[in-house]
């Protein structure tokens, strides 16, 4: 793993690479490791051994664990040095050492201590370790593909060591999380505070925003089913995303909240504004997916065009199939709340 980081790391655009790759709640874990300064060991009579032992003796915390018999009951107990709870790095390295002259020595001259990242847990499957490994490239998919399957080659493994890539995937880095996280926010803020002056309410807009999260439902299922990349295309149909459905969704909810308002609301009127709204929320959608179908298929797989097409269609196809039916209910549950208080 060293050695392919070493590697890929002379690419100008590899970055963020980390091959002690966890996932799950402790993703990034960290140990303290203690090197042992050989030279100054031996300089003060001292030898590795004795180093160890003594450093042993005082991280020890649990000296014994056992059971034992109370009223007829085994009751487990366990013995720890005193402190032990309390100990610190700056305790280990102030302690001193006798050598072999009687003398007393300070461990901090005797080792070093540095913290170091490490695999938040232990990964095997089917009797065999894995270890994952994860890097940004910056450019096109296609070359970062090949410049990996090229780096491995050159890399000579022992034997019972091999490289699989057919469990890799794409995540996004933490840079990339917050901007794509800021923008969107931006964005919905923009939505609520336009749509919340025009309506003055502060509940249809945010039954306008519910078609957000419907839309990214479809944008991530596409990427999924495709196998693609999730690239800077992908990000931009994100935020196309999110003013073409809040557009279909003002739409409805202006539709159904005039007629709501015109008479007691009901199931039976839900449905009719639902079905008399469909065909221009589906000419927006169908022809903004028509648009795109020509990036679909003459774009490259690779290109930001190609991925922006597919999140958008995806996106498009589940907020347009969601919003017809979920939207109306929020909105048929807003009017009977307001006439029940």
């Amino acid at each position: 793993a060293e050695q392919f980081k070493q590697k890929i790391e002379r690419n100008p655009r590899i970055a963020e690479v980390d091959i002690d790759r966890s996932f799950g709640r402790w993703s990034r874990s960290t140990e303290l490791v203690v090197r042992v300064k050989r030279d100054a060991i031996a300089l003060h009579h001292l030898t590795v051994v004795d180093v160890i032992r003594w450093i042993r003796s005082l991280t020890r915390g649990t000296v014994d664990w056992n059971s034992i018999s109370m009223q007829n009951e085994r009751v487990p107990y366990s013995v720890k040095l005193k402190g032990c709870d309390s100990f610190s790095v700056l305790d280990l390295q102030s302690s001193k050492i006798n050598n072999r002259k009687g003398e007393l020595v300070a461990l901090s001259n005797l080792i070093e201590i540095e913290e170091e990242r490490v695999p938040s847990q232990i990964t095997r499957e089917d009797q065999q370790y894995l270890r994952w490994i994860s890097f940004e490239y910056k450019g096109p998919y296609k070359y970062g593909d090949q410049f990996v399957d090229a780096t491995i080659k050159s890399i000579a493994l022992p034997s019972g060591y091999k490289f699989d890539r057919s469990f890799s995937f794409f995540f996004f880095s933490e840079k990339n999380k917050l901007s794509m996280l800021w923008l969107a926010l931006v964005a919905l803020v923009i939505v609520f505070m336009v749509t919340s002056s025009l309506y003055e309410s502060f509940v249809r807009p945010l039954i306008v925003i519910i078609s957000v999260p419907l839309s990214v439902m479809g944008l991530f299922l596409a990427f999924y089913l495709t196998d693609t990349p999730f690239g800077r295309g992908g990000y931009a149909s994100v935020m196309l995303l999110i003013g073409i459905v809040v557009a279909n969704a003002i739409v409805l909810v202006d539709y159904v909240g005039k007629h709501f308002s015109a008479g007691r609301p009901s199931t039976e009127l839900l449905v009719q504004c639902a079905s008399e709204r469909l065909r221009p929320i589906m000419m927006t959608s169908l022809t903004t997916i028509g648009a795109l179908i020509p990036l679909l298929l003459w774009s490259k797989t690779t290109s930001v065009w190609y991925s922006l097409a597919l999140g958008a269609t995806g996106g498009m196809a589940s907020a347009t199939a969601l919003t017809l039916i979920i939207v109306p209910i929020f909105l048929f549950f807003q009017y009977r709340l307001r006439i029940a208080e």
